[in-house]
Order: structure tokens, then sequence, then C-alpha cells
């Protein structure tokens, strides 16, 4: 819907700023049409989880992804059997609509190859019954002519070698020199290719009847802005001669340039023709309301557009206790209010106390009123890593990814460090490959700007995959090595990964080397993993 909506703007105001700019050159709507045809190809619903991200090492929000006061705890064997998630409903859904959308594109591309064998086969069949007239060429154009027998005056053909073909009706007419400067003038515009653009994207949008109407507009002001420049050239001769072609129009029949009508030429109706004549005795000038139009259609676009990139989720988190704004609402200070007490016993190691703030916070976030923009957005951060961090105290993590599920519904705008408190849990599940998918994705969705921890959280889950090389190659990572060289506890962590898994790959030259750099009280001969934290909240800091 958010692509769906955005794009319909834009091409809403595009077509209502093409009715204001009717006196203005045709080329300018023509710009403006194709801008918005090609904002279609623009997935806006996307943008947001690719270019802007929550800041993954704010303190306010960081997570303790080890916990090394007792480094050398092995891994536990743990008997229990934890669920694997399985198929929902939300994920058959979001299944259902990439193949509804796989299918409507098949359609389209079909329909454009459809399209293509026509074009050839009409190109094939017009040099077979055609002639190449060189009296005609040398003395009109630079471009081949050839005579044969077609449904319409002329057209161009050819992206890379242009030929123009002309109607044998038209040989012995006066509108003839009218008729090659148009064609010719046509292919010096580059307006073949604008056409092949044009035609792709109504062949994979057949299904979007704005493109229907933006891609016939703009094949229209391509005409206009052609007239426009041959008037220039011819003054009224042309006016003319456009008006006799229309008064007896050619009536030679036809081999077959029907098929090639959507890729070839404009299929002009008569009335666009009349209009064409009579946009001519206009003076088509470029004047600071057409400007101004332009710009207002352009912002109303951007509005749009950033509309997106700022939606809830993806803006820059604020720390907590603040909203994005600078006076946060009263609903939100209430709110804040109500959780912090609420969240009082997070602190406790009592079983029964952690027992009853994990329900007091489900049951608040399921019946609290819902805030509006980067509000809501900081108060599911709140709640949920409270949440999550009295959970792993209490060692219930598959009721933290249930809880996930309930906070963050599919369509919803999610953080993506979030994603270290899923893979945290997948791993105390025992379920790494789980673990790791979660940082791999985010990895790929900060690209350069992931953090150190998490990636010593993707190295620990290769690690409990038995993948000790994709580990090290993660632990290779320039941010991974910078991190660890300029924070002392991630240094440890660090060192006791990798003393790990060469111990493990039984290469005693490069654990002795590792287990030289960790302090005297962490090298022991037996070498094995840190214990695995508890994922913080930035309303600890608050309790």
């Amino acid at each position: 819907m958010d692509y769906i909506i955005t794009n319909t703007v834009i091409s809403l105001t595009v077509l209502g700023c093409l009715v204001w700019l009717k006196d203005a050159p045709a080329r300018v709507g023509f710009y403006l049409l194709m801008s918005a045809l090609l904002s279609w190809f623009v997935p806006w619903q996307l943008i947001p989880s690719i270019t802007i991200f929550p800041p993954v090492d704010s303190s306010a929000l960081t997570i303790e992804l080890f916990n090394i006061s007792n480094p050398m705890t092995v891994l536990e064997n743990r008997q229990s059997h934890p669920q694997t998630p399985g198929v929902t409903a939300d994920n058959i859904s979001y299944f259902t609509v990439w193949n509804a959308l796989f299918l409507v594109t098949a359609i389209g591309a079909m329909l454009f190859a459809f399209r293509l064998f026509h074009y050839f086969t009409l190109l094939s069949r017009l040099h077979r019954n055609s002639s190449e007239c060189e009296q005609m060429t040398a003395a009109s154009s630079q471009y081949p002519i050839r005579v044969s027998r077609l449904a319409t005056p002329a057209i161009a053909t050819g992206l890379f070698k242009p030929t123009i073909w002309v109607d044998s009706a038209m040989s012995q007419r006066q509108e003839l020199g009218s008729v090659l400067l148009h064609e010719t003038t046509h292919i010096k515009h580059g307006d073949i290719f604008w056409v092949w653009i044009i035609c792709l994207t109504e062949s994979l949008f057949w299904w979007n009847p704005l493109c229907r109407v933006l891609a016939r507009k703009a094949r229209q002001q391509l005409e206009i802005s052609c007239d426009e420049h041959c008037f220039d050239v011819l003054s009224d001769r042309y006016q003319h001669d456009l008006a006799s072609l229309l008064l007896s129009p050619c009536t030679s029949s036809s081999t077959g340039a029907g098929h090639g009508g959507p890729v070839l030429n404009i299929t002009h109706s008569q009335n666009f023709n009349v209009q064409r004549i009579k946009l001519l005795n206009k003076e088509k000038v470029m004047k600071s309301t057409h400007i101004g139009m332009i710009l207002m259609a352009l912002s109303a676009s951007a509005v749009v557009a950033a509309a997106q990139l700022t939606e809830d989720g993806h803006a820059v988190t604020p720390a907590a206790g603040q909203s994005t704004d600078n006076h946060a609402t009263a609903n939100y200070e209430s709110q804040f209010d109500e959780l912090l007490k609420m969240s009082a016993g997070a602190k406790s190691h009592d079983a029964e106390e952690l027992a009853q703030v994990a329900s007091g916070v489900m049951s608040w976030q399921q019946g609290r009123t819902r805030l509006s923009g980067s509000e809501e957005n900081m108060m599911n951060i709140n709640s949920f890593t409270i949440f999550s961090h009295v959970l792993h105290k209490a060692g219930r993590y598959q009721e933290v990814l249930d809880a996930y599920e309930v906070w963050f519904p599919e369509g919803t705008s999610v953080p993506l460090f979030l994603n270290n408190v899923k893979a945290i849990t997948y791993l105390k599940l025992q379920q790494p490959e789980f673990a790791a998918k979660e940082m791999e994705a985010l990895g790929n969705g900060l690209g350069e700007r992931v953090h150190g921890g998490s990636l010593r959280m993707l190295a620990r889950a290769y690690i409990d995959m038995g993948e000790f090389e994709k580990a090290l190659a993660t632990l290779a990572h320039p941010n991974a090595i910078k991190d660890a060289q300029t924070n002392a506890s991630a240094e440890l962590q660090h060192n006791l990964l990798k003393y790990f898994i060469y111990t493990q790959q039984r290469d005693t030259e490069q654990a002795e080397l590792v287990k030289a750099e960790l302090p005297e009280k962490y090298a022991h001969n037996t070498a094995a993993l840190p214990e695995l934290g508890i994922p913080g909240s930035p309303l600890l800091k608050k309790i």
C-alpha cells in the first residue's frame, strides 16, 4: 500500500500539473510524465530499511552480547527441544504477495516480448515489400528512406541504424517535406529510445490504469514537441501540411503496420490531430509560472517520497524517555511513567518477581493506547527490550520470540538493532542457524556501519554451527578489529572466540599466539566459549 499510494500521488500530481503547463514547451511536460511513469519502478516501501538506520552504537540501546565475568563456562548441554519457527499466516501472506507480483510481472514481460515479435515481423515485411529511395534521402534527410505501403504517412525505426519509412502514397504529395522533417526530428531528439521505454513500462504495468494514462500522455507530448520544432523551421507551411494530411489522409492498404503501433509510432486519434494543429497557433515559451508549477509538482512528489524515508521506526532513535520531537507529548510521558513503574522489579533475581514484571508489561502493552509516529516506535522499543531482558533472566527464551510477533507484527517498522535480541535468544535456544540469519540480515542492512558487537554475535552463531572458517572471516571484518583495538572488553571477547576456534581446529600455532594475548586468568589450556549475556534495555538506567 505504501508503494501504491506513493506512486499514485506522484502520478496524479504530475497529471494535474500538466493541465497548467499546456502553454509551456511540450518537452517539459514530457519529462515530467516520464519521471512519474518511471517512479513506478522505485520500491519506495523498501528504501527506508536499506538507507536509514537507528544508531546501533547508542549507549542507551547497547546490548551486552557476552558475559565475561565467568569466561570459561562451557556451553551447557540443554535437554529441552525448542520450538522451531514454522510457517505462519503472515509468512503465507508475504509469500502470496510476492508470487502475485512475480505473476503480473511475468505477464508484462510476455506482453512486451509479444510486441517485440510483431515489431520485428513488421520490419521483415517492410523490408521485403519496400525499396530505398536514394533521391529522397539525398534531397531531404540524412537517414535512409524506404518507400512501402503503410497505414500512416511515415514512421521512423531503429535505435542504432535509424530508417525512415514513407507510405507510397506520400511520394507525390506536397506535404512530403514536412513529413520527412517530422520523422527526422523524432530521430534526432532520441524519441525512438523514449518510445521503447514507454512501451516496456506500459507492458510491465499492464494492470495499472495510471501507467496507461501516463504512457498515452507521454507519447502525445512527444508528438507535440516534434510539431513545435518543425513549426519553428517551416512556420505556417508545416501547419498547413498537417491540416492537409488530416483532411486527406493516406489511403493505401497496410501491410501490417498496425502490429507495431505500440513500438513504432503513436496511434493518433482524429481529436488529437485536431488538437495538434490548434496548438501550433499558440506561442510556447517557458515562463516563471511554468517553472513554479514544475517546482510545486516536484516538491509534492518529494514530500510523498520523503514520508516513506522517515516512516516510523526508521528515523534516528532517541534515548529512553524521549521522543524525536523536542517536547514529548503528554500521552507519551504518561505511558513512559507507567512502564517505568511496572518495570521496577526488572533488576531482581527472584523468579516470581521477574514473572510478575513480564506478565504486567505484556498486559500493559496489549491494552495501552497507541501513540503516533516516532513516539509509538520508541515506546515499543522500551517495552520490548525490558520484557526480553526480564524473560532472559528467567530463562524463558521461547516467550521472547513469541512476544516479538505481538510487539512487531508484519508490516510494522522494526529497528535493525533488535535483530541482536532475536539472535541471542536463538543462541540460548540452541538454534544458531536462525541466529546467523538474523545477524546476516543486520549486516546486509547496515553494510559498513555494522557494529563490532554484532559481528561477534554472528561469529558466535557460526561457531555453534561448526562453521569455523566463516567465524574467523567475520572476526576479521575491519569493524570487529577496530572495536577490539579500542575497547578492552571487546578485545577480550574477540580473542576468546578466536582461541576457541583455533583450539577446535587443532591449529596449535595460532591458538598459542592468541593465548599469549589473553590475561593470565583466561589463558587456560582448555579453551571454552564465554557465557552468553542478557539483552539490555534503555529502561534499566532509569530504574
